[in-house]
């Protein structure tokens, strides 16, 4: 099982990586949503939490990184995408075939577990 560890205060919590749901940066503050419905708040750069995600995290726009196993639809008309936990975000425009090819590939590989 792969962990990823994450400074909260003046500890460091260790997170499943296929728990997490998505990583929002606002106000500051990443919140990590987790796919138990609870929310995460700690301090890092998302350009270094997304160089210790696997590849089935991809960043979405400047504020959002989702895991692609996560998806429940991608809307291609208003460039947004949902997720499991009903949240909903804009993709940016450079990153929305990123997101469509590795949406299709976690697909093509689940189907290729499921044989």
């Amino acid at each position: 099982m792969e962990y990823l560890l994450v400074k909260i205060k003046s500890s460091i919590r260790k997170i499943i990586i296929a728990e997490i749901v998505c990583i929002v940066y606002k106000d500051g503050q990443n919140t990590l949503y987790k796919t138990d419905g609870s929310k995460t708040l700690y301090c890092s750069s998302l350009i270094k939490l997304e160089n210790q995600l696997p590849d089935c995290f991809i960043r979405i726009n400047r504020h959002v990184i989702i895991n692609t196993k996560c998806v429940a639809s991608i809307h291609k008309n208003n460039k947004k995408v949902t997720l499991n936990n009903d949240e909903t975000f804009d993709v940016s425009r450079r990153k929305r075939t990123l997101l469509v090819k590795a949406f299709n590939k976690y697909l093509e590989d689940l189907n290729n577990e499921v044989e």
